[in-house]
């Protein structure tokens, strides 16, 4: 599954792209969503004025999944903007006012991903950006990597976002959770340069953290 979209405005006009590989607001799926191949999502804006450029992999609103979500491929966000004032906002995977019960699981070799690049403006990239959560929607790294930053946008003291790392995972991006276990066989690389932040660690990690 892809999507893109570019827009290119002409002197003193905004241009404003918006792309998403998959859009589910409001809606239920009963079952886990599976990703056994690629979800992308690619923006390009180009402008005189207001240049914006938003991307998201999977973007999800206030619904439901009942089996959560499981990565076994590719999931992916890419957003460009340049011009006056470009602003580029990308989202591998984006969850708000809701709660994923199931969570989101990422495999070995699936890889997460938001990349953001601006020519001089604002940019955000995120691989998972949770707003708002209504409940504990769990992240487990069986594998695999997470590109782009990792956010939980809530009073972490709720304790919704738990990471649970099982198998060899590579992080480059900064990270603001709830928990963390790195269990036994479990380890987490973090990039050079980039940040692991969490609230709480409740069970005694017994993996590595490099």
């Amino acid at each position: 599954i892809s999507a893109t979209a570019s827009m290119v405005s002409g002197t003193g006009n905004a241009s404003n792209a918006y792309a998403y590989g998959m859009w589910i607001d409001p809606s239920e799926v009963n079952g886990p969503l599976v990703n056994n191949g690629s979800i992308s999502a690619t923006t390009i804006a180009e402008g005189t004025n207001n240049a914006s450029a938003s991307a998201y992999g999977i973007y999800l609103y206030s619904s439901v999944v009942t089996g959560g979500i499981v990565n076994n491929g590719t999931i992916s966000a890419v957003a460009s903007a340049t011009g006056a004032s470009p602003n580029a906002y990308a989202y591998g995977i984006y969850v708000s006012n809701m709660a994923i019960a199931g969570g989101i699981t990422n495999n070995a070799g699936a890889t997460i991903s938001g990349s953001g690049v601006s020519s001089n403006g604002s940019t955000s990239s995120y691989a998972i950006y949770m707003n708002a959560l209504t409940g504990a929607t769990p992240l487990t790294l069986n594998g695999g990597s997470i590109i782009g930053d990792v956010y939980d946008s809530n009073n972490v003291a709720n304790n919704y976002s738990a990471v649970t790392v099982n198998g060899d995972v590579l992080t480059r991006g900064d990270w603001l959770v709830s928990d963390l276990n790195v269990a036994a066989g479990g380890n987490l690389l973090i990039g050079s340069g980039h940040t692991f932040n969490t609230a709480r660690m409740t069970t005694p990690s017994v993996g590595t953290l490099t």
